[in-house]
């Protein structure tokens, strides 16, 4: 037998593990009652370019503008990111947890993500009953950050 019948099976076989470990994780079930977990979600989709993920982790109301997700729906949402991917700069975990008011007046979370000078970067969640969803993300000064009703630090 050739050395091409061995070298085509390990390579289909990685292919299914790289696929399966890649729907794992999308398929992965998250617990919206957790904004930390939420948050950490986002940071990571969007540290992967999984952009159909974080549409996944957005409210009803603005999954709308998004579905059903083509491929130039997911362009526009990249590009609608590209600002929160050089800020979050590769880092995927949030490190504290603050109360805070949406502008559209719903209670939420600012999930700490970086602090720059006098600057912090935050993934806003909404709550939505007991669950947890992408609002949005802003620069906060650090004196406003600091003023917000802190929930958790995050170790």
């Amino acid at each position: 037998m050739s050395k091409k019948y061995f070298l085509y099976p390990g390579m289909v076989l990685m292919i299914l593990i790289f696929l399966g470990f890649s729907f794992l994780y999308s398929a992965a079930e998250l617990d919206f009652t957790n904004p930390e977990a939420v948050a950490n979600r986002f940071l990571e989709s969007l540290r992967i370019d999984d952009y159909s993920s974080i549409i996944d982790l957005m409210t009803e109301e603005q999954k709308k503008d998004f579905l059903p997700v083509t491929e130039e729906k997911l362009k526009a949402v990249e590009r609608l990111f590209s600002r929160d991917k050089k800020k979050a700069n590769q880092i995927t975990t949030v490190s504290e947890l603050r109360k805070v008011t949406t502008f559209s007046g719903k209670p939420g979370i600012a999930a700490k993500v970086t602090k720059d000078g006098n600057d912090v970067y935050a993934v806003i969640l909404c709550q939505e009953g007991e669950k947890y969803y992408y609002d949005s993300s802003y620069t906060l000064s650090a004196d406003l950050y600091k003023n917000l009703e802190l929930i958790k630090k995050i170790k």
